[in-house]
């Protein structure tokens, strides 16, 4: 499939606002040039759910967060890669989610935190914590 244009992108990508199954998502890759972090992005951005969970992006940064171990919530997901992420997509959107609703926040501010400070935010140390009450 060619795709000429953004507009005829977007009719190809009959998506916005509705949810559909992560099988459905080689329709998706069926289109030229469209990987990881773009199928991801365009997901997000269109409202779309997936399998009932919020889509938010999956990028390469993320990626090398979750591969850190810093967050428990996420050392399930250890070994996923660019390759194997499209597979993958699906537990981590369902993780997300999951801790959004227990942390009362929503999926793309925890996404937002991990691509912004998940390579780089330093290991707190059980003595720096500090009690304030």
């Amino acid at each position: 499939m060619k795709i000429e244009n953004f507009k005829e992108f977007i009719r190809e990508f009959p998506y916005k606002n509705q949810s559909f199954d992560i099988k459905k998502q080689k329709d998706i890759k069926s289109i030229p040039g469209l990987g990881l972090s773009t199928m991801t992005k365009f997901t997000h951005f269109l409202e779309t759910t997936i399998n009932g969970n919020k889509a938010v992006i999956l990028d390469i940064q993320i990626i090398e967060a979750i591969n850190t171990q810093r967050f428990e919530e996420f050392n399930h997901l250890k070994g996923i890669t660019y390759e194997n992420a499209p597979k993958r997509y699906s537990e981590y959107l369902e993780t997300i989610n999951k801790l959004s609703k227990s942390l009362k926040a929503e999926p793309d501010q925890i996404e937002m935190f991990l691509f912004t400070f998940g390579r780089t935010l330093s290991e707190l140390k059980r003595e720096e914590c500090y009690d304030y009450d």
